[in-house]
């Protein structure tokens, strides 16, 4: 098993920005690319939120990494 990569501050911007998961305020909400969104969570403030929603974006994106190996 390879050693994990480390996760610049650079990266995470970018798996944020192109990520399904965003949030609005303190409502975590995943794009359904139809021009449609599901509500996820709701959170006690937009700064969980926040740190929710690129938590949900990176994982999203490794599980798509890891399966396209």
């Amino acid at each position: 098993m390879s050693e994990p990569a480390s996760v610049s501050m650079e990266y995470i911007k970018m798996v944020n920005k192109e990520g399904s998961f965003f949030n609005d305020n303190n409502v975590i909400k995943r794009d359904l690319q139809n021009g449609k969104s599901e509500i996820i969570a709701l959170c006690i403030n937009k700064r969980v939120a926040d740190a929710m929603v690129s938590g949900l974006n990176l994982l999203d994106d490794n599980q798509r990494r890891w399966e396209l190996e």
